[in-house]
């Protein structure tokens, strides 16, 4: 029978960051699968990997024995955590936003953040992303 999501060898880097070290995961129609792990060990890019949302730096994923596509993300119900953020827009820009849209007075990004604060927050790891929210 096959499976509905499988990796082979999967793996996913973040510059020198090893996220995701070849894992191999079958899972087949009716079967429930939990990810566990702490905190940055993974498992979001895991799941982002076998649904084709985010590519693998080496090995393959496939979903329904094909090569993930919008098709066959179709015929998948997938609900990420939510932080209220946009993925598209930077940290600066997402706090810019909420002020426009909530009201407030100005505020600064903690200076910590300030490394990131121009980079898309759906390509920071989802700490950071906490942190910004």
């Amino acid at each position: 029978m096959t499976p509905l999501a499988e990796s082979l060898a999967v793996s996913r880097r973040f510059g020198p960051l090893l996220a995701v070290d070849a894992v191999d995961l079958r899972v087949g129609p009716g079967e429930v699968v939990g990810l566990l792990g702490a905190n940055g060990a993974g498992k979001t890019t895991l799941i982002r990997l076998l649904l084709g949302l985010l590519p693998p730096s080496a090995g393959s994923v496939r979903l329904f024995g094909e090569a993930p596509s919008r098709a066959t993300r179709r015929r998948i119900g997938y609900v990420p955590q939510g932080l209220g953020l946009y993925e598209d827009l930077t940290p600066r820009e997402n706090l810019a936003f909420a002020q426009a849209a909530f009201g407030g007075e100005a505020g600064e990004l903690p200076g910590d953040l300030g490394a990131v604060a121009d980079v898309p927050v759906g390509r920071l790891p989802l700490g950071i992303q906490r942190r910004v929210a």
